[in-house]
C-alpha cells in the first residue's frame, strides 16, 4: 500500500515510491537511506520541492547542467559523482517506469575527479636496516629473526611466507636458494639467500624438528597467519623504534637495496613475481628517482650479502 506522500503528488510521493524500488532490487537500507538523501537534498536544491509528480522528472532533467555545475564549484569531484550517480539511477527507473520518454533521459557526465599522485611506500634507510635487524637478532627468538632477514632478503610477500615450506629451501655452506610461489603471476622463481638468511634459516631448522612439508615459519598448527606474522613485524618495528611502518616497506626496501646495486628493471620484474611489466617499470623510475634525490640513502654491500650500517 502506497505511503499519503505517494499518494498526494508531490515530490515526496516519487521519492518514496524510487525507494520502493531500490528495496525490491535488494538495496540495503543503508543504500537506500543515501539515495534518498541524495534525491531530496537534489530536489530542495533546484526548487522542485513542491512540483507535481507527473511533472518533476521532466524539471528534474531540465535541471541537470545546472546541478552538475553547482555540484562542481561547491562540492569534492566524490560526492558530486556520488550524487549524479543516484540521479541517473532515478532517471532510469522514471523512463522504466514510463514517467518519462527515453529521449527525455538527460545524458549525465561524471566530475572529473583531481589525479593525486600516489605516494610510494618509505623505504628502510642503511641504519634502519640494521637497526632493525640488530634489535631481532638480540631478541633470540630463531623464527623472527628468520622471518626478518628473510624479507629483506627475498622481497618476499606475507602470502608468499605462509606458502614456503622446507622443501623450498636448498642451503649449502653459507648461501643457498630459495623456490618462491608468486601470490599475483602464480609464477615459481628460484631467489639466491645471501650468508645472512641462509645462516637464519639453518639456525631455525635446527631449533625444532622439521620435515620436508612442515612450513618454514610455523604456527601451533601450520604456518603463522596473517595477522600472526603482522603482530611479529609490530613488535620488532617498535622495538626498534620504527614508526609508521607497513609489511611492504620489507618489500620496497628490497626491491631498492637490489635497484642500489645496479639490476635490470625487468630482472627485477620477474624476480619479484610481478605479471605485467607497467607497474614494475613505474616502481623502478619511482626508487631510482628517490636513490638520486638521497645518495646518502644508499647501503654498501659485503661480498657475503651481509648489510653494513
Amino acid at each position: 500500500m502506497e505511503s499519503n506522500a505517494a499518494k498526494s503528488g508531490s515530490t515526496a510521493g516519487l521519492v518514496a515510491l524510487f525507494c520502493k524500488y531500490l528495496a525490491a532490487r535488494g538495496n540495503s537500507a543503508s543504500t537506500i537511506a543515501c539515495y534518498r538523501s541524495d534525491l531530496a537534498d537534489f530536489f530542495r536544491t533546484m526548487g522542485l520541492v513542491d512540483e507535481d509528480s507527473a511533472e518533476t522528472c521532466k524539471a528534474a532533467a531540465d535541471q541537470i547542467a545546472d546541478f552538475r555545475g553547482r555540484a562542481m564549484r561547491s562540492l569534492k569531484a566524490e560526492t558530486a559523482n556520488r550524487k549524479l550517480c543516484v540521479l541517473r539511477t532515478f532517471f532510469r527507473w522514471s523512463m522504466k517506469t514510463r514517467r518519462m520518454e527515453r529521449r527525455a533521459v538527460p545524458v549525465i557526465r561524471q566530475v572529473p575527479a583531481e589525479k593525486h599522485k600516489a605516494r610510494s611506500t618509505r623505504l628502510l634507510s642503511r641504519a634502519e636496516q640494521a637497526q632493525l635487524l640488530n634489535v631481532v637478532e638480540h631478541a633470540n627468538e630463531a623464527r623472527a629473526y628468520a622471518l626478518f632477514t628473510l624479507m629483506l632478503d627475498t622481497g618476499i610477500r606475507i602470502s608468499e611466507v605462509r606458502r614456503l615450506i622446507w622443501s623450498d629451501v636448498k642451503i649449502e655452506g653459507t648461501s643457498g636458494t630459495i623456490r618462491i610461489r608468486s601470490s599475483k603471476s602464480r609464477r615459481e622463481v628460484i631467489m639466491s639467500l645471501g650468508a645472512m638468511t641462509a645462516d637464519a634459516l639453518c639456525a631455525l631448522r635446527e631449533s625444532g624438528e622439521f620435515k620436508a612439508e612442515t612450513p618454514v615459519i610455523p604456527g601451533r598448527s601450520g604456518p603463522l597467519t596473517r595477522s600472526q606474522i603482522v603482530n611479529v613485524l609490530s613488535r620488532y618495528f617498535s622495538a626498534a623504534g620504527i614508526r609508521h611502518w607497513k609489511p611492504e616497506m620489507l618489500r620496497a626496501t628490497f626491491e631498492a637495496n637490489m635497484i642500489d646495486k645496479g639490476i635490470d628493471p625487468y630482472m627485477l620484474a620477474y624476480l619479484m613475481g610481478y605479471s605485467r611489466l607497467g607497474f614494475p617499470l613505474k616502481r623502478y623510475s619511482e626508487i631510482r628517482e628517490v636513490l638520486d634525490r638521497d645518495p646518502n640513502r644508499r647501503r654498501r654491500v659485503c661480498d657475503d650479502g651481509r648489510w653494513l650500517a
